[in-house]
């Protein structure tokens, strides 16, 4: 972005001045100014003029990019510190920002920056190819193969970083490991073997195809744990560069060479005085850092390595050492263990945390004990996962086994996570069975897995992994990835939940799901579409699917463009039809006379317990005709109804309650929410629940309805009079405030 900026071929017309700030230059607790950070990159007058500019602008047309916010000390993030106030507009207030860090340490900017977070998920496959093909020498076509065998290690090289080691170590000729703290060890053992070999020294024989840090020979060892009691000390002290005194403090370089290379694992960066030191050393990349922190760690006593648990196994900046840590020790220490899993507690953050501590300690046994911590349920809904997440998750799932709900709501894992999912899980269930685990949920609402993907999809449902419950709303697959999924469902028999909620899906993707629904597949118990552009044709062919399908019991078919057309299908269908118990057709636009259909299915059909009619304005007109069917058969099946935000006012749309609540037998919850209902109505509302002598009523909504207090008063006071020695089950409620609704009420009623 710099280059280009210099070069006048982007974000020219939009800035004046840009910076670069390499935030882990600044280690000392000192006052920062603008002059200091505008300094790196100018000098003298010319540094003097674009301070003035800045501040005579108040920022305007200067772009601060400030690289690497969780290499900053603590201090120098916190609320005050000058680079806080940059970032938040307490200094400069026209200034862009872009922060760049990793995810875990920014969390305390988001209340602050209403601007886009973005995360840099990495390499797709073919930049991945590509970059093999440019940097894998003659070992291109091994990484490529070993990439497609190994979906673990695919996963790994969607990261730029790993895939340039995962490069490194396959020209070295040396066999590519599958986690990270094994490609790591491998790198750096082939990097101080390539710098023997450079400085002619006289381990090379010695070192010459060692792939494990604990047989190093003793010159090259010394220097190696000196080097770890640096990287830990450091992190310790939030410090990423040294001075030269700095690496003597830890018996480094004590001849006092000008450059001292670590063996190849420390690097002198340009414009090293900006630190205030006379020469910067930094290791070569920071997680080079963090592998051996965690080295140093497990070099340590059993209780000093306790106590460094306790002590920062929340700090966010610490996260990959302990992952790192977990892959080298294995955490078969029971009080890591308990630390590492049993007290890392549930929240999202802290659940992909562990889920790569247990891939890096690669045991089925620590696998099987954090299961049992997440009680088999991974709930990671709004997290943006990474391939690499994804991989530990589908690790975690395979190796500990059992029965799972996998809750990927929100997560942005697109068509690479879907990808890595797959190969995961399909590798696992063809080489070791499926029945090791059993996914029942698997949610993917808001993914951007397009239909492209859905192969990916078809081949975990082929695989039979006992999958149940399919999620895939909002996802813009289209029709193309309905035709994909409806394929594989063809013969499945274990899904029985499919939500296919805004998948861009139209009547041509309806026909293939009628299809199959239609066909062999007798297993599908629901399915939901809201917000896709089915129409009626659609609804036709699934209502002609359903004449022969008795498995389905539960449908939506909301805000999909449909008509009387497609209700009179509808209609038609539940005469013949005498299974499905849910039907949800909400914000149809459905008119007061489409409401004879409505009727119709009430009175000729004999399952049916819960009708969704939510913002259709059929009005009091239309009410009625339902209110009528009611009454015509007391016996009715229908359970619940949801008419929320439909017309209906008062006192003409209620009065005919009074009449069905005295003969309903079977009506249990109505929903009458953002509905003008006022007193008028709450007065007949009252005498309709003192009507109801059998008791059925138990649950009435009247959120938002213009009732007064002193209407609500008149209710409560009625339904306190009923309730008086009935029992719990036959107590009616009346519910002016979704915040009143019991946790139970609430999901009973989520969608009327």
């Amino acid at each position: 972005m710099c280059r280009l900026w210099a070069k006048g071929e982007f974000l020219n017309e939009e800035y004046d001045i840009l910076v670069l700030v390499t935030l882990r230059r600044f280690q000392k607790k000192s006052v920062v100014t603008l002059k200091d950070i505008i300094n790196i990159v100018l000098e003298g007058d010319i540094c003097d003029k674009a301070v003035e500019q800045a501040f005579r602008s108040q920022g305007d047309r200067t772009l601060i990019i400030l690289e690497g916010w969780d290499e900053l000390p603590p201090e120098l993030r916190e609320e005050g510190s000058f680079f806080f106030d940059i970032v938040v507009g307490n200094k400069l207030p026209k200034v862009s920002v872009l922060v760049t860090s990793r995810p875990s340490v920014t969390a305390d900017l988001y209340d602050y920056m209403d601007e886009r977070h973005i995360e840099v998920l990495g390499f797709d496959t073919e930049q991945i190819t590509q970059y093999i093909q440019l940097h894998g020498g003659e070992m291109s076509k091994t990484i490529l193969g070993h990439l497609n065998k190994f979906p673990n290690l695919k996963a790994l090289a969607h990261i730029p970083l790993t895939l340039s080691i995962i490069c490194h170590v396959a020209r070295m000729e040396s066999a590519l490991p599958h986690t990270l703290t094994e490609l790591y060890e491998q790198y750096i053992c082939n990097t101080l073997y390539q710098n023997c070999k450079k400085q002619s020294n006289s381990a090379l024989n010695s070192i010459n195809g060692i792939t494990s840090l604990s047989k190093l020979p003793p010159e090259i060892k010394s220097v190696f744990n000196l080097l770890c009691i640096l990287a830990l000390d450091s992190f310790k002290q939030k410090k990423f560069v040294y001075s030269r005194e700095d690496l003597q403090r830890v018996g480094l370089n004590s001849d006092n060479q000008k450059r001292f290379d670590g063996y190849g694992l420390l690097n002198t960066p340009i414009n090293s005085d900006v630190a205030g030191f006379d020469i910067v050393y930094q290791f070569n990349h920071l997680s080079i850092q963090e592998f051996l922190a965690a080295y140093g760690i497990q070099k340590l006593d059993r209780l000093e390595q306790v106590r460094l648990l306790r002590e920062f196994r929340d700090d966010m900046q610490f996260r990959n050492v302990w992952k790192f840590f977990s892959g080298i020790t294995k955490l078969i220490d029971e009080d890591f263990q308990e630390i590492m899993i049993t007290e890392t507690g549930k929240a999202n953050r802290a659940q992909i945390f562990l889920l790569h501590c247990v891939y890096e300690a690669n045991t089925q046994a620590i696998s099987e004990k954090a299961a049992e911590q997440f009680y088999r349920v991974l709930n990671l809904s709004n997290m943006f996962l990474n391939t690499t997440d994804c991989l530990c998750a589908a690790h975690m799932v395979t190796s500990a086994g059992g029965e799972w709900t996998l809750d990927f709501r929100g997560c942005n894992i697109g068509d690479n996570g879907l990808s890595i999912l797959k190969m995961s899980l399909v590798r696992f269930a063809e080489t070791n069975g499926v029945d090791g685990f059993k996914i029942s949920s698997f949610n993917l609402t808001h993914n951007r897995i397009t239909a492209s993907a859905i192969s990916h999809l078809a081949d975990i449902i082929s695989c039979n992994i006992q999958l149940e419950g399919l999620t895939l709303s909002y996802n813009p697959i289209g029709d193309e990835g309905i035709g994909n999924l409806a394929t594989a469902l063809e013969s499945n028999k274990t899904v029985t939940i499919l939500e296919l909620d805004k998948c861009e899906i139209t009547s041509v993707g309806a026909y293939k799901i009628a299809k199959i629904l239609e066909g062999q597949n007798k297993f599908i118990r629901e399915i939901h579409f809201r917000h896709d552009n089915i129409g009626d044709e659609g609804v036709e062919r699934i209502a002609l699917a359903l004449e022969k399908n008795e498995t389905i019991t539960e449908m939506t078919l909301a805000d999909i463009g449909m008509t009387s057309v497609g209700l009179t299908a509808l209609s038609n269908m539940a005469v013949i039809n005498g299974t499905f118990e849910t039907l949800r057709i909400d914000r149809n636009n459905l008119q007061p006379m489409d409401c004879e259909l409505i009727a119709n299915i009430i009175e000729r059909n004999n399952s049916l317990k819960l009708l969704d009619l939510t913002k259709n304005p059929i009005g009091d007109q239309g009410f009625h005709k339902i209110i009528d069917a009611l009454i015509a058969k007391p016996t009715s099946s229908l359970g619940s109804l949801g008419v929320y935000g439909c017309g209906i006012t008062s006192p003409k749309g209620i009065e005919k309650l009074v009449t069905l609540f005295s003969v309903t037998q079977t009506l249990d919850r109505l929903q009458l929410g953002y509905n003008r209902i006022d007193d008028e109505g709450a007065k007949l509302l009252g005498q309709a629940l003192q009507q109801n002598t059998s008791k059925s009523v138990t649950t009435v909504v009247l959120e938002n309805t213009h009732i007064s207090n002193k209407g609500k008063k008149m209710l409560q006071e009625i339904c306190d009079s009923l309730n008086a020695g009935r029992d719990d089950s036959q107590k009616v409620n009346v519910v002016f405030t979704n915040n009143s609704l019991s946790k139970k009420l609430r999901e009973d009623l989520l969608h009327i």
